[in-house]
């Protein structure tokens, strides 16, 4: 009977669930796929076409990279890199808020659709469902298409529901898209740890996560493309169109959010005329970000696929990633908010300290400055490991949020830049969640 009434005691919660389940609103399976596409090739006459031929010229390498340290510098390059587009823009994010800075990159891009710039934005659908009618009014705008990786079945405001869809979707719903890229007119692009936000580009007062990205110009901008157009045409990605219908008209979402976009732009006038003033893209170097240097690149990016399957960790990117850090020959330097190295990447840090002169150096943030604080208790217990092996280890104080995650190293051939998150989850399977990233090593000096 006590067995029985413990069934019972289980069973209503989860029919009670399963109910509540059955009643949100889901994702359409009668839409087809969107139809594939792909970058245009680079057009050398267009402005950023000349602009990406002086800089390569003026450097004399084969690509040419630039550090973008501050918020204001990355948001100013963004919008300025829309304002030069004439052909392509091309936007892969994981986060994509619906705040001033995000709104304000959304009438940009209508604009620059209006001239005639194909626009496509590729975002994980983990924060979208509760902006999905700013999302339909985005993808209806002409030229403008948006789609959606890995999408949740559970839409709209139904967070108990997405829950229950955690629990029962075997994993696929855990598994990612973290890359992050910005590409315009294939000429230039932008990699690196920022989301589209307001706390990402210095302009929340109650959050600041200090980010990294680059900039880059030149053939690496071809191959970052190649890359992005992998994941645009997966099939793990969906239109605006498998979305549910709502109350209000695609029309009506698109002409609402057009008003509400402009009249931000309005009422931020001399805020965009600041920033319209900070040269990003120029050849000076400035407050907020680096000159700019020469040298060559390799791309290092998961495949789409990583999510659906069982995969080698010695496939992954970050494999790769390793193997050039035992090519470390004076310095290892590492920034990452989410530090968990694990008890095999205490020993590869340990490995690299080991050699003649090389040191090894980790920033993370400190438990104060952390906004995961069980990520946190994770690398906790790796710290007297780490100092054991002879790592330097530096937390950051809550003044503020490290948010780029930074691989840096320094050897005889090379200075070395790369974006990626230290964490077991990106390099292997771990729990069923899988991150997917965009890797930039970077020969030169940054």
């Amino acid at each position: 009977m006590r067995s029985a009434c413990a069934v019972y005691r289980w069973l209503g919660p989860i029919l009670g669930a399963l109910l509540l389940l059955s009643s949100c609103a889901t994702l359409r399976e009668d839409v087809p796929r969107g139809k594939p596409s792909i970058a245009p090739a680079p057009d050398p006459a267009a402005p950023l076409g000349v602009l990406s031929a002086e800089h390569i010229k003026a450097i004399g390498g084969a690509s040419a990279f630039r550090l973008l340290d501050s918020g204001q510098a990355a948001l100013a390059a963004r919008m300025a890199l829309i304002e030069q587009a004439r052909h392509s823009l091309d936007l892969q994010y994981y986060i994509f808020r619906s705040d001033t800075a995000g709104k304000l990159m959304m009438d940009a891009l209508i604009r620059a659709a209006e001239r005639g710039v194909r626009v496509r934005l590729l975002l994980d659908d983990m924060y979208s469902p509760e902006n999905e009618p700013t999302l339909i009014g985005l993808d209806a705008q002409p030229r403008i298409q948006v789609r959606l990786f890995n999408p949740f079945r559970v839409r709209g405001n139904a967070p108990l529901g997405r829950f229950m869809e955690f629990l029962t979707s075997d994993g696929r719903v855990n598994r990612r898209m973290h890359n992050k890229l910005f590409l315009a007119d294939n000429h230039f692009g932008i990699a690196g740890g920022r989301n589209i936000g307001d706390e990402y580009f210095q302009a929340d007062d109650a959050v600041a996560f200090r980010d990294l990205d680059v900039l880059a110009t030149g053939p690496v901008v071809q191959e970052l493309s190649r890359a992005f157009d992998k994941y645009w045409n997966a099939e793990q990605v969906v239109t605006t169109r498998a979305l549910p219908r709502g109350s209000e008209s695609r029309q009506a979402l698109r002409d609402a959010l057009k008003l509400e976009v402009a009249a931000l732009r309005t009422s931020q006038a001399d805020s965009m005329t600041g920033f319209q003033r900070i040269d990003v893209l120029g050849a000076a170097h400035g407050s907020g970000w680096g000159p700019w240097t020469g040298g060559a690149a390799e791309i290092l990016i998961d495949e789409p696929g990583k999510t659906n399957k069982e995969v080698k960790k010695s496939d992954l990117p970050v494999g790769q990633l390793l193997r050039h850090g035992r090519e470390v020959r004076r310095e290892l330097l590492i920034a990452s908010p989410y530090f968990v190295p694990g008890e095999k990447g205490v020993e590869w840090l340990r490995q690299i300290q080991m050699q003649d002169g090389v040191k090894v150096r980790v920033l993370t943030n400190s438990l104060a400055a952390t906004d995961v604080a069980v990520v946190h208790a994770g690398y906790a217990k790796y710290r007297r490991p780490l100092l054991a092996a002879g790592v330097q280890l530096h937390e950051l104080k809550p003044l503020r949020e490290a948010g780029e995650p930074a691989l840096l190293w320094h050897d005889q051939r090379a200075d070395g830049e790369v974006i990626h998150q230290f964490d077991p989850r990106t390099s292997a399977v771990l729990r069923g969640y899988i991150n997917v990233l965009s890797l930039l090593p970077i020969e030169g000096e940054l």
